[in-house]
């Protein structure tokens, strides 16, 4: 299998920016790895032990490291498992390459069940999101609730220009293009964490992400098939497809849906406005606490 690294320095300079990204985290933390058939993901767990469990799925090209901003409230009540996802640039090592949304199930199923958790809520920013509705759709019973921001494709094909500019930033990964890239996905006059951001450029630089489920438009079908409680959020100025039109087609299909589109925001909407995000979606997950809420939901569908 080709190496994630594009150098063999990669992996050396990759570590220091995702270690000096986690040393900014403001809580106790605990890193851990759970063997799966796809390989070693890693994983960065915080909160209660006794808390409900929270599973959140980074966006493409960073790692669970890019929560830095949102884990401290998160991590108040809930048991949060920031999880790598496999093939990524982060510190989860691959065996073999998911490709398909049901390989992807499969490997979040291992995790979960690695970790001990039946059943946990999500949340996901762009691809992580593309992969919390996908796994909601095919683990029904496991997923008590899902928190989508700005999901990557799923609502709404995405658009060329916005594919075309991550591929060049991926193939000519100059600083200047790659921070062009983030500029281009974050609203005007807001900011991204710095930290982050460079930890992205470091990543972008020096390694060749080994995904192969590629965040694409979902059918009618596999929408209305997402039966848990979901937070739809997404920016005013979104990049990749319009946000108006998604959260349309999002409140037409997804049974039980609770959706925003958030003024003066862009694709990172958690990574620009936190404080705001963590608001909306602990309030949220308040209200599908408890074992039996998800269940109750289902039959009042019935």
């Amino acid at each position: 299998m080709r190496s994630l690294y594009r150098k063999p320095a990669g992996e050396i300079l990759l570590n220091e920016a995702y270690n000096a990204t986690l040393s900014s985290w403001k809580v106790n933390y605990e890193s851990m790895y759970v063997s799966t058939t796809y390989g070693q993901t890693h994983i960065i767990a915080a909160g209660p032990v006794d808390g409900e469990p929270l599973i959140l799925l980074h966006g493409y090209g960073f790692s669970s490291t890019s929560w830095v901003d949102n884990i401290e409230p998160l991590s108040a009540k809930y048991r949060v498992y920031a999880i790598d996802f496999i093939g990524d640039m982060n510190l989860s090592k691959t065996t073999k390459v998911i490709r398909t949304k049901e390989e992807c199930t499969e490997w979040f199923a291992q995790v979960m069940d690695g970790l001990g958790i039946g059943s946990a809520h999500i949340m996901g920013l762009s691809y992580g999101a593309f992969i919390g509705m996908i796994v909601s759709r095919l683990l029904p019973d496991r997923i008590r609730s899902l928190v989508a921001i700005s999901p990557g494709g799923a609502i709404q094909p995405q658009r060329k220009s916005f594919f075309l500019r991550c591929m060049m930033a991926g193939m000519l990964p100059s600083t200047v293009r790659i921070q062009r890239l983030m500029e281009y996905m974050t609203a005007p006059g807001n900011q991204v964490n710095p930290v982050v951001r460079e930890q992205f450029v470091i990543a972008m630089q020096n390694c060749l992400p080994q995904v192969r489920l590629h965040a694409a438009n979902m059918s009618d079908e596999e929408l209305r098939a997402i039966e848990c409680p979901v937070l739809l959020l997404l920016g005013e100025h979104e990049v990749q497809y319009d946000a108006k039109l998604g959260l349309q087609r999002a409140k037409r299909l997804i049974p039980h849906l609770q959706g925003e589109v958030i003024a003066g925001a862009g694709h990172g909407l958690s990574l620009e406005n936190p404080e705001l995000v963590n608001n909306l979606v602990i309030a949220f997950l308040q209200q599908n606490t408890g074992e039996n809420k998800t269940d109750s939901i289902r039959e009042q569908a019935i």
